[in-house]
């Protein structure tokens, strides 16, 4: 459809929608002027605001219809309005009752016509509300009746058609139906004559023609003829029968029998001989060849869709005729083919066995031997097709990339394995599954291995999302010394079931016997592990008694391991100790609600006092509502002051220099008010309500406290859905929302120690940085899932994603050590992710992914901790150089892992396919902030304009540095400056 607005008296159609006859809303297209995209787009269509230029929309999807309503939704002015509609049909169509053909004024040679001998009225089918002609035909007259109808449409060029007649439905008075004659008259001298019954219940299509239509000329004019069949007797009783007609259509079919899928062209040839021919042989019409692997200069194995007596899916061509494989080939199609020598290939599609059946389980990917002419199996196989195979090095056939759209990798002879991202490496010479792939995200189409510079290289292209040399099963490791290693924990998956894994928290662990243990919890079946699990020496241990709900919380005091969640057990709900020496859950005083046991928080205060947050109304006999400290020395609870305080606790923390003061975030109630936070005062055995916090308008998911009372840190999302960020100063609540998107979601606070001093604010301690993670959209860096904040600026550090490109999101970082900020040690953590996380240190090497796009794969790539995570000069200094990049002394700060040899651990959730962690090997870069412009003079220099964020990667030369900017498309371009 053609639109051209109207400007009359200002007036203006803005948006616009099309709905069909029935209520059916259109789907259309359209070409976006500024970016030239296809864009689509249903209730909300935009039309430009000009009266003289034409928009054109196309129809997404085929539409029958008798009419279109066109909706003006929004106008300038007045009103709104049009100028002009043209609708166009791309359909050979003659309708019966004249409505819809193509005017006379187009400017064509011919027209479509319908002439008829009889009565015609044109009527509308209830029911169908569809348009028809029809003629009634007395019984009395049946045998004498010359009703009949010529439709002829306008054919513009000689091909092969599909000729067709529609019919609406014969309700409501089917008794009436006849059957009628419909002669086609396709070519001179050839008419086609086809009887039809007319008592389809249904709006029908039918075909009355296929083959060969001649172009309308002055000479010759196809036509459908439409008549009574007096032949066919009527219906005994009925006085009187009728005939409704819709429309013919012609449509067009190819004009020549489809390729046959491969052709050889030669080289070097003279011009009397045609480089281009087909082969010896001719596959099935209509073959769809999607790979070809080249054995020898004789042999040429061809897969893809087809299939005929002889051979389905793969065949192999011999240089002078086609040769069935043995057991008739494959099942299903081939999708990709890679030769292992000249007399082995393996073959990757959708298919589980040989054609015969011979073959059962060859799940997607198989081995062919000619020599020998058995198919054999590839490991087990995979779940799900595989698209594309190819070599991880080019100078040695021993590894293979297999990519496809699959969930879970089979051992041999297996019906349960491991899951999948869809992307592995089959090792030829271990004749085994690699175990530690790396991870793309999204849908490969071709894989392309290589040498470059003596170095092995792959190029992965497709529409991809994420790419990373790391994965991992919801949580990892993080040493000081930046090296990321995933928990050996990898679900397995039977009869393809992919099932959830979601960690929500962790801990570690010392045994007597000096062996490192790793505890997680959260949402998630190991094989006989369900919830909560600890790892040791690579494999996975349960807890030995009955525990079954989700854990959200632990905690390890000297051998004893205290849980949290929402679960329930012989020996509590919601909160229960287990004994990691005697491997047995011990006796405590239960928990215990009228809604219910939670517990969100576990918190150690000193010695063995441990403080415990959720919802719950009594602790053993003590009345305890939403908070309780319980001393594991003495095993009982004790109540907390008063017991006016009620609600949901989410998250504990004290204030540092004075474990006598800790304060609670949540959904709380204290003496009676509601409130958000709340103080409790061991000296004085009272809670107070921090009435100031009513003003965050949301209940919090975190809390963090900055050294004092004055300096606490609260995060959680508004009523309305908006993420927020406070410090509280001790009188009021100061929002530091600015640079987060409110999309986001907070999960975690937390202050790591930094050396140096963070640049130029009072607003955090000088020797710490904020630590926030979550599910993180900044308005400078995208998508994060971990990032620090100093008081004024956003530094993006961990990002996550799950499959299908869907943003990741951290729950929560757990230290073996927790971060002492007097002494500057701060163990890295166990991150819990949701499905992904990927390492990125600077915002510039972010880019959202293209249509295509392309990524480079490094088996051997290692991760290179930020040594210079926060380093930049200040903005704001002033200087008398032409160019100002920094303002004298490089202000710097970084995180300090290297006082420790311990670890630290990351946990996550999520409810998607599974979690892994994906760490991207990317070079550090220095920021800094163009003070004045730069022309630049040559094609190698860097233009700069004021403002400008500079990502150096060289200053080795003491005049001219090099660096990328943006250049306002989001590519980095890179060049010197002084």
């Amino acid at each position: 459809v053609d639109i051209v607005n109207t400007m009359v008296e200002n007036r203006g159609t803005k948006i616009f929608s099309i709905w069909t006859a029935d209520n059916q809303r259109v789907q259309l297209s359209y070409i976006d002027p500024k970016t030239l995209a296809t864009v689509t787009c249903i209730d909300a269509c935009p039309l430009q605001q000009s009266n003289t230029t034409t928009q054109t929309f196309n129809f997404v999807t085929q539409v029958k219809t008798t009419a279109l309503q066109v909706n003006v939704i929004e106008f300038n002015g007045l009103g709104g309005g049009f100028h002009q509609i043209q609708f166009y049909q791309s359909d050979i169509v003659v309708y019966a009752a004249g409505y819809g053909n193509f005017p006379s004024c187009i400017p064509t040679p011919f027209s479509p016509s319908i002439s008829t001998t009889g009565t015609w009225t044109p009527v509308v089918i209830q029911g169908a509300w569809e348009t028809a002609l029809q003629t009634t035909i007395p019984a009395a007259s049946y045998a004498s009746s010359n009703a009949s109808i010529t439709l002829t449409p306008y054919v513009p060029q000689t091909g092969d058609y599909l000729v067709t007649l529609h019919l609406p439905p014969c309700t409501p008075n089917c008794e009436a139906a006849v059957t009628i004659l419909v002669t086609v008259n396709a070519l001179p001298g050839l008419a086609i004559v086809k009887n039809i019954t007319t008592n389809n219940l249904k709006p029908s299509d039918i075909p009355v023609y296929t083959g060969k239509v001649l172009a309308t000329s002055n000479t010759f004019k196809p036509s459908v003829v439409i008549e009574l069949d007096k032949q066919a007797p009527p219906n005994p009783g009925q006085t009187a029968f009728q005939i409704d007609i819709g429309n013919v259509a012609f449509t067009r079919t190819n004009s020549a029998p489809p390729l046959s899928g491969v052709f050889q062209y030669w080289l070097n040839v003279n011009g009397a001989v045609k480089p281009w021919g087909g082969l010896n042989g001719v596959l099935p019409d209509r073959a769809n060849v999607k790979s070809l692997a080249l054995l020898s200069k004789t042999q040429l194995i061809i897969g893809g869709t087809f299939s005929d007596a002889r051979f389905s899916n793969i065949v192999l061509y011999d240089g002078s005729k086609l040769v069935t494989l043995s057991n008739g080939g494959l099942n299903g199609p081939v999708n990709s083919i890679i030769s292992i020598s000249s007399d082995e290939i393996i073959v990757g599609g959708s298919f589980t066995g040989t054609v015969d059946q011979a073959q059962t389980m060859l799940n997607n990917i198989a081995r062919y031997k000619l020599s020998t002419t058995a198919w054999t199996q590839v490991s087990g196989g995979v779940n799900g097709p595989v698209n594309v195979l190819d070599y991880a090095n080019v100078s040695n056939n021993n590894q293979i990339f297999v990519s496809g759209q699959y969930q879970v990798r089979y051992g041999p002879g297996k019906t349960d394995g491991e899951l999948s991202s869809g992307f592995e490496l089959w090792d030829e010479g271990q004749n085994s599954w690699a175990n530690n792939t790396g991870f793309i995200n999204g849908n490969i189409k071709d894989i392309m291995s290589l040498t470059v510079n003596g170095d092995a290289v792959t190029y992965i292209s497709g529409n991809i999302i994420s790419a990373s040399p790391l994965r991992m099963f919801g949580a990892s490791l993080l040493d000081p010394q930046g090296d990321i290693t995933p928990l050996p924990i990898v679900p397995t998956s039977v009869n393809g079931s992919a099932p959830q894994v979601s960690i929500y928290t962790g801990a570690f662990y010392e045994n007597s016997d000096g062996e490192a243990i790793t505890v997680i919890g959260g949402s998630f079946t190991l094989g006989t592990t369900k919830n909560i699990a600890l790892v040791k020496n690579s494999n996975i241990q349960s807890l030995s008694g009955d525990i079954d709900g989700t854990i959200q919380t632990v905690l390890i005091i000297d051998d004893t391991l205290y849980i949290g969640g929402v679960f329930s057990s012989s020996k509590g709900d919601g909160f229960a100790a287990y004994n990691l020496k005697s491997n047995e859950f011990d006796d405590i005083p239960k928990l215990s609600g009228a809604e219910g046991v939670s517990v969100n928080v576990v918190k150690r205060r000193q010695n063995r006092e441990i403080l415990v947050g959720g919802v719950f109304d009594k602790a053993g006999d003590i009345e305890c509502k939403a908070v309780c400290s319980f001393d594991a020395n003495n095993n009982q609870w004790n109540a907390l002051g008063n017991t006016n305080i009620d609600g949901e606790v989410f998250a504990i923390d004290f204030v540092e220099s004075n474990q006598n003061l800790f304060y609670i975030a949540g959904n709380l109630t204290v003496n009676g008010e509601r409130t958000y936070l709340a103080e409790y005062n061991y000296g004085q055995s009272t809670w107070r309500s921090i009435t100031e916090s009513s003003s965050l308008s949301g209940i919090p998911s975190a809390l963090a406290i900055d050294g004092s009372a004055q300096r606490i840190w609260i995060a959680g999302r508004t009523d309305a859905g908006a993420a927020y960020l406070y410090e509280y100063d001790g009188s009021k609540f100061n929002s530091f929302t600015t640079g987060l998107i409110s999309t986001s979601r907070i999960s975690q606070l937390t202050f790591l120690p930094i050396n140096g001093n963070n640049p130029g604010n009072d607003i955090i301690n000088g020797n710490r940085i904020l630590m926030v993670a979550g599910d993180l959209q900044l308005d400078n860096g995208g998508n994060f899932s971990t990032a620090l904040f100093d008081g004024q600026s956003w530094h993006p550090y961990l990002q996550a994603s799950q499959n299908g490109g869907k943003n990741g999101n951290i729950l929560g970082i757990f230290f073996d050590i927790p971060p002492s900020i007097s002494n500057k040690i701060m163990v890295f953590a166990i991150v819990a992710v949701l499905m992904a996380v990927a390492y990125y240190r600077r915002k510039e090497l972010k880019r959202e992914a293209e249509e295509t796009t392309t990524a480079t794969f490094d088996l051997n790539s290692k991760i290179k901790f930020a040594e210079d995570l926060l380093q930049q000069s200040d903005k704001n200094s002033s200087g008398s150089e032409k160019v100002r990049i920094s303002s004298g002394t490089e202000k710097s700060a970084k995180v300090d892992a290297s006082d420790s040899g311990e670890q630290a651990f990351v946990a996550g959730g999520g409810g998607g396919l599974f979690s892994e962690l994906f760490v991207g090997d990317l070079d550090d870069a220095q920021i800094f902030y163009a003070q004045y412009p730069f022309d630049p003079r040559t094609e190698n220099e860097l233009g700069l304009k004021v403002g400008d964020t500079i990502y150096v990667v060289d200053r080795s030369d003491p005049t001219w540095w090099i660096g990328f900017v943006d250049d306002g498309t989001g590519r980095l371009v890179k060049g010197a400056f002084p």
